[in-house]
């Protein structure tokens, strides 16, 4: 191998190292920025959620006919969602949690329906708003959606060699 070939894959090898050193400081970046979106929050967002989609079926609500309390239902739903959205120091978005975030899409598409039946619409608001609480309380109590430190993220595989 001559001096060239030789520096050429050394300089290969250093921007190999260079964009391990970015995609690991990128990574870094994505999971503090999940960490510092705390689960109370995330529960809360849910909650808001609900109990504004539950506002809508008691008496108070009665002067609005089912399809404003369908779009404001509606309208809801996508304030929670946008509060789910996480922006990063780089600009790239993520969510905050996406088992939330698709719940929320498939009651929005169901909402959607301009053809949903108004005498169904109080009893499905009230399930929307039960399905939240149960997701709420979910990320409340178990709280297994945290990606942290502690994980073993592949630390096990070195077992594998073992054999």
């Amino acid at each position: 191998m001559d001096e060239y070939e030789h520096n050429n894959l050394m300089d290969r090898a250093d921007n190999l190292l260079n964009e391990g050193k970015e995609v690991k400081t990128e990574t870094e970046q994505v999971i503090q920025d999940l960490e510092e979106f705390p689960y109370g929050k995330i529960a809360k967002i849910i909650n808001t959620c609900s109990t504004q989609i539950m506002g809508l079926t008691t008496s108070g609500s009665d002067q609005m006919s089912y399809n404003e309390k369908r779009v404001r239902a509606g309208e809801y739903l996508n304030t929670a969602k946008d509060a789910l959205i996480v922006q990063n120091y780089n600009g790239r978005k993520h969510l905050g949690d996406s088992d939330s975030f698709d719940l929320m899409n498939r009651i929005s598409e169901e909402l959607s329906n301009t053809q949903m039946e108004n005498d169904r619409l109080t009893g499905k608001l009230v399930g929307y708003a039960r399905d939240l609480d149960k997701l709420e309380n979910y990320i409340e109590t178990s709280r297994d959606l945290n990606i942290n430190g502690d994980t073993d993220l592949g630390d096990n595989d070195k077992k594998l060699d073992t054999y």
